[in-house]
């Protein structure tokens, strides 16, 4: 061994002496977590909600804890995978719709139900008045969960009745959305938000049923020739949720850093958020050419009628679980009591 050798091994060793007083004196080396966003920059969550808390988080934490997200799925592709992914350590932190697994999150889906809810904040105040019994279906953390605006229906020919869906094949967001657009005697198909365009555009769906918000993110307002309003209320929730394992790998001050941040305060500004680009989406499509059908009240009641047997077996019986990691046992309707609860 050369004395330079000697002389930088005796460096490296002072150098880690040193860090490790500076960690059992309290201080605590700079962590950066990972968030895999499956779309664009440009998504709005991204200044509702993704903006705020990285801002909030190197604020609390005097840049000590910050977060890098990783956009249009570089890190991981599409929303279905993300929930798996995150739960290998692939992520620290993901972004999706509880939609995409469906029957795994019966609970988060529940807005889904026509009626349940009546817009993105009212829907997100209630999966929290609800989340000692919704967090139970997750294996992460919840750091923020919320819920995109009430659903429009876009279509290439007019909707102006019941009658006028017969027959056609219309996407929904989650396999529990199914039979409720299917009592409309239409032909439901789920799928992820990412093929919705190419699907409208080749006629592989004949409509789709989703958030006004999504017009203008995924340029829905190309393949459609209307857009139908005023239908019964129908909200999709959004999570972002981190690696339990990573969480419980933080120091007990990072993980206060993080409960700060995350919550009920969080994601109200997502479906604040979406309430409120719901209807620049509905303006913007006007804007580009799509006309607009806004169903009359009583249309609209005759909708929510066709759908109220699937509501009703909702309500009447013990949510199934069986699929969830929850192992919570309670009826729709009592679910719903706890939604409504203030």
């Amino acid at each position: 061994m050369t004395r330079r050798t000697t002389f930088m091994n005796g460096l490296a060793a002072l150098a880690a002496l040193t860090a490790g007083i500076g960690l059992a004196n309290g201080a605590s080396a700079a962590e950066e977590l990972q968030m895999s966003y499956f779309v664009g920059q440009r998504h709005p969550m991204v200044k509702a909600v993704v903006v705020p808390l990285q801002k909030k988080l190197a604020e609390l934490s005097g840049g000590e804890l910050t977060v890098k997200v990783h956009f249009g799925g570089s890190l991981v592709k599409g929303g279905p995978p993300q929930y798996g992914a995150l739960l290998q350590g692939v992520s620290d932190l993901a972004f999706s719709l509880p939609g995409y697994l469906g029957p795994k999150f019966p609970f988060s889906n529940a807005v889904t139900i026509p009626g349940i809810t009546q817009n993105a904040e009212d829907a997100t105040n209630k999966l929290w008045n609800a989340m000692d019994v919704v967090e139970t279906e997750y294996d992460a953390k919840i750091i923020a969960l919320w819920a995109v605006d009430p659903k429009i229906l876009l279509t290439r020919k007019p909707i102006n009745a019941l009658s006028d869906l017969k027959g056609l094949k219309i996407r929904v967001t989650s396999k529990q959305d199914e039979s409720y657009v299917n009592k409309l005697g239409a032909v439901s198909v789920a799928s992820g938000v990412t093929v919705i365009h190419q699907n409208f555009t080749n006629g592989v769906i004949d409509g789709v049923h989703i958030g006004a918000s999504a017009i203008r993110s995924f340029k829905l307002h190309e393949p459609a020739d209307y857009v139908v309003t005023n239908l019964p209320p129908s909200m999709s929730p959004i999570y972002i949720l981190m690696n339990q394992d990573k969480f419980n790998s933080l120091t007990p001050k990072q993980q206060g850093w993080i409960n700060q941040v995350a919550g009920r305060g969080l994601s109200l500004g997502g479906g604040r958020g979406y309430d409120r680009v719901g209807g620049g989406g509905l303006k913007f499509a006007t804007e580009k050419g799509v006309k607009t059908i806004a169903l009359s009240d009583a249309e609209k009641g005759r909708w929510l009628a066709a759908m109220q047997p699937e509501v009703e077996k909702f309500l009447n019986s013990k949510i199934d679980v069986s699929s969830s990691s929850s192992k919570v046992d309670i009826t729709g309707r009592e679910f719903v009591a706890k939604l409504n609860a203030k």
